[in-house]
């Protein structure tokens, strides 16, 4: 068994693959693209450890995320797991720093949606998890949203980050 911040993880294998489980349940593996002429992820990482994401897709508590960044790095960058799921607003939420383009952020400020509060487990820069790398080792896709990462794809990040 492994903790982290609380959450309980237990790893074992079946049929000589690596599986994880959270509390009971499965844990699933996350891609999602991360565009750097919108957000400074960079920033917000270094300063606060998490980001608080918009939620797109059926996102559970103890997911892990890849952030896979856009042009010009095109490359699975971050490691994340998802510590809470929250309704909220920008205005609460109040990363307008972060933001690039303020107006983007200012017109949804007081829209209440559902957020992940993404904590950062690891930063890499490494080659291997480029993305022609990633599309040679199982990606399907350029990730253009939350894609869910199949065993083969997930061993071969695991070795990299």
């Amino acid at each position: 068994m492994i903790e982290i911040n609380n959450f309980q993880f237990f790893a074992f294998n079946i049929t000589g693959k690596c599986a994880k489980i959270y509390l009971g349940g499965k844990m699933r593996y996350w891609i999602i693209p991360a565009n750097s002429t919108k957000y400074d992820y960079f920033s917000a990482f270094n300063d606060k450890g998490f980001i608080d994401w918009t939620k797109k897709s059926k996102y559970e508590e103890g997911d892990i995320v890849y952030l896979y960044c856009t042009r010009p790095q095109q490359k699975i960058m971050y490691k994340g797991i998802i510590e809470k799921i929250f309704i909220s607003s920008n205005i609460e939420v109040d990363d307008r720093k972060y933001w690039l383009n303020k107006s983007e952020f200012d017109k949804n400020q007081n829209m209440k949606k559902e957020f992940i509060r993404l904590k950062l487990l690891k930063y890499v820069d490494n080659e291997n998890l480029s993305l022609e790398n990633l599309k040679d080792n199982g990606l399907k896709t350029v990730p253009q949203g939350p894609l869910r990462v199949a065993s083969e794809l997930l061993e071969y990040i695991e070795k990299y980050i």
